[in-house]
């Protein structure tokens, strides 16, 4: 029976085949597109594992038994410097098994599967491989083999000669170098294309906390603009009011200025005038009775009247002509009597001081004493 820790080695080789893709984590950060490529990796190294080793695989030696005959045999030593090179080695197998599956898909799968065949037995002729009596029966039915080992070991031994394991290392090696060389390619350009990513999304994050903080903002400005409005309307309606208040006053003031106008103009006519009267005033006395009695003459004498009223009337009209040609007379009444009558007269005194009076209706004046005696 092979020893575990060989088997092991298989096994590790078989999960390293099929799940290295995850190994990019170690370079790439576990964001959702890595883990998508990832996963696209991972199922396309399972799909290519499976076409492998159906390919390689017959009822004598399926290529996991034969990876653990590998392992077998290279594994002779101490186990933990075995772990450091046997899965290389089975990598290495396993893409010498990829260029002859490449090789063999438009021909038979008896191809691909007696060069599994011989490679297997390559490593397994070169030494013990263990103690077990199933792997050496194996082995030796391998050997015995008419029509898949003698006869295809020995074209395989004329024919895969030095030039072609040289043409297997070489695609190996340039396998090995391309797929290191896309790793050393890809992930720095990979890492940077997430550093932009990530900068973006950063630059991105930024400009949406400015345009939040922009539309705060502009909510306030339309709050304030909002608040502005009203109190332009309210401004608006507090000068429609103050105009309609000043076209009151401007009325106002219109009808003030007129009534100005004309309280000019009555000033104007009153102090003409109080001039015409500080003119005559103080008022004089007739010189004589008989410049008395020539004014009488000139003035208008109305019809009698037995109402004491007009009577008085008369009077005084004559009293105010009296004043606008700058003499002083006295219109004066008495009365009533039981009959209900009145006495009316007017008087002055001349110069000398002789008082006159006489009656308003007529022009004969009656001397009646002299001041000058009192």
């Amino acid at each position: 029976m092979i020893p575990v820790p060989v088997t092991s080695y298989a096994y590790l080789t078989v999960l390293l085949l099929v799940l290295w893709p995850l190994l990019l984590l170690i370079w790439w950060s576990p964001d959702s597109a890595t883990v998508a490529l990832i996963l696209v990796l991972v199922t396309l190294s399972v799909i290519l594992f499976e076409v492998v080793r159906r390919r390689c695989s017959s009822k004598d030696c399926s290529l996991l038994f034969g990876f653990k005959i590998i392992s077998a045999r290279l594994a002779i030593g101490c186990a933990n410097i075995s772990i450091l090179y046997v899965p290389i080695v089975l990598v290495g197998v396993y893409f010498v098994c990829i260029f002859y599956v490449l090789r063999g898909l438009r021909r038979e799968p008896e191809y691909t599967r007696s060069r599994w065949l011989g490679i297997v037995y390559k490593f397994a002729e070169k030494g013990q491989v263990a103690d077990d009596p199933a792997t050496e029966q194996f082995l030796d039915e391998l050997g015995e083999r008419g029509d898949v080992v003698s006869n295809e070991q020995q074209e395989l031994e004329g024919k895969m000669n030095n030039k072609n394991w040289r043409i297997i290392g070489i695609v190996a090696i340039v396998l090995l170098v391309a797929a290191g060389a896309g790793f050393v390619y890809l992930v720095p350009r990979y890492q940077d294309t997430l550093a932009d990513l990530s900068s973006v999304k950063g630059t991105l994050s930024t400009t949406q906390a400015d345009l939040a903080i922009v539309s705060g903002q502009l909510s306030q400005t339309q709050g304030q603009l909002s608040s502005v409005q009203q109190t332009l309307s309210s401004t608006q309606g507090q000068l429609s009011s103050t105009q309609a208040s000043l076209s009151s006053v401007q009325g106002q003031l219109s009808g003030a200025r007129s009534e100005l106008s004309d309280t000019q103009v009555e000033l104007s006519s009153t102090l003409a005038e109080l001039e015409s009267i500080q003119g005559k005033f103080p008022l004089e006395r007739f010189s004589t009775n008989l410049a008395l009695e020539s004014w009488l003459s000139l003035q208008p004498n109305p019809p009698s009247s037995s109402d004491a009223v007009l009577w008085l009337r008369h009077a005084l009209d004559l009293q105010q002509a009296a004043a606008d040609d700058g003499f002083l007379i006295s219109a004066d009444y008495y009365g009533p009597f039981e009959d209900d009558t009145y006495v009316v007269w007017c008087s002055a005194v001349i110069a000398n001081g002789s008082y006159y009076w006489w009656d308003p209706d007529t022009d004969d004046i009656y001397y009646a004493l002299d001041i000058n005696h009192f």
